[in-house]
C-alpha cells in the first residue's frame, strides 16, 4: 500500500486545501500517545509499574488511520513513533507480559519505528539490558532503571567489573540517539552506586554502523520523589475531606548518553516524555546535576 496507488481524495481539505507540513502536525496530535487521566496506574500493583512520568495508563487513538488508505500510508508510522514501551521484571513470571511478548515478533517493517524502550529490573544482570536488542528493533531511546532496596543487594566489586566490561561491549542500534542508565534507591548515600556510575562515565556505548553515544553531562542528574496520592480521611463530623499521603521516598541517580543531534529530532513525536522531572510540591524533589 502506498500513496501513488490510493485514491488522492480531491475533496477532503485535508490534502486539497492543507500543506503536507500541517497535516502531519494534524496526524501527530492525534495519533500520538497520551496518557489517560481517567486511569491512574495503582501505586502497590505490580504490573504495569509505577513511577514519575508513568502515573496513567497510556492509550493511542487510531481512529484516524481507518478513514482511508491515502491517510493510512501518510502517517501509520507515528503511533510507534511516539510510544513508550514499559517493560518490568522479567524474573516475575506470574506478570503479564502479553505486552511484551509481541515485541520479539514484530515483523521487520514494524521493527523499523519503535521510539522508546523503559525497562525496569532490580539486578545488573546482563540478559535485563540486552533482551530487548533485537536486530529487528530500531530504537531511537533506551532507558533502564534498576531498582535497589538497600546497599546489601548490590553487587560487590567484582561483579562491578563485570558489569562494566558487559556494558562497553554491549552494541546498541544505529537509530539509538539516547540511553539512560538509572538507578533507584530506598536510602540516600550508597557509595557503591556512587563508584559505578563514575567508573560508568568513562564509557562510551556503541551502536551498530560503528560510531558511539557520550556521557552527556547537562542531562545527568540526581533526584529525589516520592510516590504521593490523596486519600479521603474522616474528620469527627463524619464528613471526608482529601488529604495528602507521602510514601516511599526514593533517592535516584540518572546518567544518560547522547549524541549531538537535537532533542528534537528524537522526541518530535512524543507529547508525554515520561522521563521528564520537574521540581515542585509534587512527587519530584531535590535534582542536582551528578557531579
Amino acid at each position: 500500500m502506498t500513496a501513488s496507488t490510493s485514491h488522492p481524495q480531491p475533496q477532503c481539505a485535508l490534502f486539497s486545501k492543507l500543506p503536507a507540513e500541517l497535516r502531519f502536525q494534524i496526524y501527530q496530535l492525534v495519533l500520538s500517545q497520551r496518557a489517560d487521566l481517567t486511569q491512574p496506574v495503582d501505586q502497590y500493583a505490580l504490573y504495569p509499574m509505577y513511577w514519575p512520568g508513568h502515573t496513567h495508563h497510556t492509550h493511542i487513538d487510531t481512529r484516524l488511520l481507518r478513514t482511508c488508505r491515502l491517510v493510512y500510508c501518510e502517517a501509520h508510522a507515528i503511533p510507534m513513533r511516539s510510544y513508550t514501551h514499559h517493560v518490568g521484571n522479567s524474573m516475575r513470571p506470574w506478570l503479564p507480559h502479553g505486552a511484551i511478548k509481541w515485541l520479539y515478533h514484530m515483523s521487520t517493517q514494524q521493527g523499523a519505528h519503535p521510539y522508546h524502550l523503559h525497562s525496569r529490573f532490580m539486578d545488573l544482570q546482563p540478559c535485563n539490558f540486552w533482551r530487548f536488542l533485537q536486530p529487528h528493533l530500531c530504537w531511537r531511546r533506551i532507558t533502564w532503571t534498576v531498582h535497589v532496596p538497600f546497599e546489601r543487594d548490590f553487587p560487590d566489586m567484582q561483579e562491578h567489573s563485570c558489569f562494566m566490561g558487559f556494558l562497553a561491549q554491549l552494541v546498541l542500534p544505529a537509530t539509538c540517539h539516547e540511553v539512560n542508565l538509572e538507578l533507584e534507591l530506598k536510602v540516600q548515600s550508597m557509595p557503591s552506586v556512587t563508584q559505578l556510575f563514575d567508573e560508568c562515565r568513562t564509557l562510551k556505548l556503541k551502536r551498530a554502523d560503528g560510531t558511539a553515544l557520550e556521557v552527556d553531562q547537562a542531562s545527568s542528574v540526581r533526584y529525589t520523589w516520592k510516590k504521593v496520592r490523596l486519600v479521603q480521611s474522616e474528620s469527627g463530623s463524619g464528613s471526608s475531606t482529601p488529604t495528602l499521603d507521602i510514601g516511599t521516598r526514593f533517592h535516584s541517580q540518572r546518567l544518560c548518553w547522547r549524541d549531538d543531534i537535537p532533542r528534537k529530532v528524537c522526541t518530535s513525536y512524543d507529547f508525554l516524555d515520561c522521563l521528564s522531572i520537574r521540581a515542585g510540591p509534587g512527587e519530584i524533589d531535590e535534582i542536582q546535576p551528578l557531579l
